[in-house]
């Protein structure tokens, strides 16, 4: 049960006051905002009730700018939000400073990269297994439709295995993880700020980069494995849909494959992979910690984190295919 009390024109909150309780302090400010002039804590309260009441006794001094709080304005952000991207550069300076850690910490850093690595990748196989499958078929029967009018329809796996190492791969498997698994991710950092989890931390004098590191490392880690996961399945329906159309056995399929392979396009593969998870990573890290108080900031939060990932993927994928071009690879 809540507890508070009026004393000289203060609404003064006792006891412990959660976030199952906002609806009933804002009645209550509402019901009696002519007759007080500020509300003070004197109890345990949640960071949900602490925004409340600062922004409330924020208005409150401003008599112009007083306005009656309803259960929306849990959501409202008074500050000027900054470029996402100045937060993302903040996160890679943090993230590439040295922790110190003890033995134990240094325990549950290892525990939590195998963690989150088991988590993006888990949550991943079935996915990107079956759309890169699908995509590798989709890709021959076009690539073997437009070059038969040619007459090099010979040349179809040789188009068909440089295209998916260069290009769709790469993309594919990194968005497929960016929309699936950065965004339960960066929900999970925001749910553990609002519960004051990561708060805790500083107050114990542990680095908070003991939480946010090891996500950061594991989407590197586990991008380029999941570019080599799903050009296998690529390059198998890929070759099972070249053997259909040219009426041909799946060994001269596998053939054509083999003698197509590039080490090359293979290596640039795996470098925009592994560029792809770097981006991805400080994204989800960056969306999720940085995340202001509030429904509407938790949906601006995830969505920042795909629409950011996706959008570098896609720019980053045209500078290192620039930097590839320019220097004859």
């Amino acid at each position: 049960m809540v507890q508070y009390k009026f004393i000289n024109n203060s609404l003064i909150l006792m006891g412990k006051w959660n976030n199952d309780n906002l609806i009933n302090l804002i009645d209550i400010i509402n019901h009696a905002d002519e007759k007080i002039s500020e509300v003070q804590i004197d109890g345990e309260v949640s960071l949900n009730v602490e925004y409340i009441v600062d922004k409330y006794n924020n208005n409150k001094s401003d008599r112009k700018k007083r306005i009656s709080l309803k259960y929306a304005d849990i959501n409202a952000d008074d500050k000027k939000e900054d470029l996402f991207i100045t937060k993302i550069i903040r996160m890679q300076i943090q993230f590439l400073k040295r922790m110190k850690l003890n033995s134990a910490q240094k325990e549950a850093f290892r525990d939590y990269i195998v963690y989150d690595f088991a988590e993006l990748g888990m949550n991943s196989l079935l996915l990107v297994a079956a759309m890169c499958s699908v995509l590798g078929m989709a890709i021959v029967l076009e690539g073997y439709a437009q070059l038969y009018y040619l007459g090099v329809e010979s040349f179809t796996m040789h188009f068909f295995v440089s295209f998916i190492f260069r290009e769709m791969i790469p993309i594919m498997s990194s968005i497929l993880i960016a929309s699936k698994c950065v965004t339960s991710i960066t929900s999970k950092l925001s749910a553990q700020k609002i519960n004051s989890e990561l708060k805790m931390l500083s107050f114990m004098n542990i680095n908070e980069n003991i939480v946010l590191k090891p996500k950061w490392i594991a989407c590197m880690i586990i991008m380029p494995l999941m570019n080599v996961y799903g050009l296998i399945f690529s390059l198998a329906s890929g070759s099972i849909a070249y053997s259909f159309l040219s009426n041909s056995n799946i060994i001269f399929a596998l053939n054509h494959m083999i003698s197509s392979f590039n080490m090359t396009n293979f290596l640039i593969s795996q470098t925009k992979s592994l560029v792809f998870g770097w981006w991805i990573g400080l994204v989800m890290c960056s969306a999720g910690i940085l995340y202001d108080y509030g429904i509407k900031n938790l949906g601006k939060a995830v969505v920042k984190s795909v629409v950011y990932s996706i959008s570098g993927i896609i720019v980053f994928d045209m500078i290192v295919m620039f930097l590839c071009t320019k220097m004859g690879i």
